[in-house]
């Protein structure tokens, strides 16, 4: 299989593919993230759902959500912008379009810890070094 390089959205399309392939059902989700207009309209425009995530089926009517986007989130939580936002779940084969909302944050999981060392010679110059967690 070849994969393109770079591409937005490569990532996603790849974990859909890998999951497809090892019979997990998931479906393509586009979030409104809070940056987006928040005006309420009867037919909303496509471009305000610019965030793409896989809404995974994990059975027993639950759901994991995956941002291939975001790095430094734990796996299943979304970034605190697109938490507890509308989703446009896309259509597929059995499947209409629907809206839904993403799950809320989780403070305990939205937090991070680090250390850091900074140190000043007797020429001026700073060196430091960290970690984050």
């Amino acid at each position: 299989m070849r994969v393109p390089a770079g591409g937005r959205g490569t990532r996603l399309l790849l974990a859909r593919a890998a999951l497809e392939s090892l019979g997990v059902t998931s479906r393509v989700a586009l979030i409104r993230p809070f940056s987006a207009d928040p005006s309420t309209y009867r037919f909303p425009s496509p471009n305000l759902y610019t965030h793409a995530v896989l809404k995974v089926d994990v059975g027993g009517g639950q759901s994991l959500w995956l941002d291939q986007n975001g790095r430094t989130n734990p796996l299943g939580v979304l970034r605190p912008v697109h938490a507890d936002r509308q989703a446009l779940l896309l259509a597929e084969p059995g499947h209409p379009t629907s809206l839904v909302t993403t799950p809320g944050t989780r403070p305990d999981l939205d937090q991070k810890s680090g250390e850091r060392a900074p140190k000043c010679d007797a020429q001026g110059n700073l060196e430091a070094t960290g970690s984050e967690r």
